[in-house]
């Protein structure tokens, strides 16, 4: 629809489009436009660890934790996938990891949980489970291992065991977890290292991966596959310095060739810490 602007009032619009309207702040991420963590960033996430027992057919069952473990979170949900499809499985969250012992623990502090694979046939099982995480303020603050437990009579001791899933539960504006004062998050404890979700996820052909040191530290970064073998070996460092980190994976293992498709984790060590995050390659 025309709008009937006089020449001058063009003249003034042409010019407020052509001016920059990006604050040089804003492009910087400096005071007052900061960039927010996003939850994902976070420390706050669910993280997988590795581990576990194979099952039939040599397949890996791959944990699925993205949601928030808040507290009074009332549909908290972890899923698997990998699984022996049809099978019997149970997930099991405890203070301690669940497969210290032998065979499928009996309880757990947190959840334990029964549930069918839905699929069919070695590797083509996934299921979930859902449940509610007591809105109770001496929970916040509690980090709880969880594991899934499936029947499956080709796997070592008649049980696949998925790799272990670690989380810490936290209330309103992370109460628990991290220290809130003048509106500003800040960790209870200095931190050695903070790893970031790779970008793109999921990927092709490569992939960067981030990571930010908060002291001189050695640094190993490794990439993993589902069953928990070493694919590529992307920096080993005997004293790497603070600051933010990045690297690109190409998608290839040591041996210069191409990885297959599939759900990898990059490991990160720092001295005496380590974190791990999951990406996943595309053909």
């Amino acid at each position: 629809a025309p709008l009937n602007l006089t020449p001058v009032q063009k003249a003034q619009l042409a010019a407020f489009l052509r001016r920059p309207l990006t604050d040089p702040r804003v492009a910087a991420q400096t005071a007052p436009f900061h960039r927010p963590s996003l939850y994902s960033e976070s420390e706050l996430v669910p993280r997988i660890l590795g581990g576990g027992v194979t099952g039939s057919g040599g397949a890996a069952l791959q944990p699925v934790a993205f949601e928030p473990p808040l507290s009074g979170n009332p549909d908290f949900t972890l899923g698997v996938t990998g699984g022996l499809g049809g099978a019997s499985a149970v997930l099991v969250a405890d203070d301690v990891d669940p497969a210290s012992g032998s065979g499928i623990p009996a309880t757990g502090s947190l959840a334990r949980i029964v549930t069918t694979l839905a699929g069919s046939g070695a590797g083509g099982g996934s299921g979930s489970v859902t449940f509610a995480i007591p809105d109770d303020p001496a929970l916040q603050g509690r980090t709880f291992l969880a594991r899934w437990f499936v029947s499956d009579p080709g796997a070592s001791g008649g049980v696949a065991i998925s790799p272990l899933v670690q989380f810490t539960v936290f209330g309103a504006h992370a109460a628990g977890v991290l220290d809130v004062a003048g509106g500003v998050n800040a960790p209870q404890t200095p931190r050695a290292l903070r790893l970031y979700a790779a970008r793109p996820n999921p990927f092709r052909p490569s992939t960067q991966l981030t990571y930010e040191l908060f002291a001189p530290a050695p640094v190993e970064l490794v990439i993993h596959d589902a069953a928990g073998r070493v694919v590529r070996r992307l920096v080993d460092e005997p004293l790497q310095v603070p600051g933010v980190h990045r690297v690109t994976w190409d998608g290839r293992d040591d041996g210069g060739r191409p990885a297959a498709s599939g759900v990898y984790f990059y490991r990160v060590r720092a001295g005496a810490v380590v974190d791990s995050r999951r990406t996943i390659k595309l053909d």
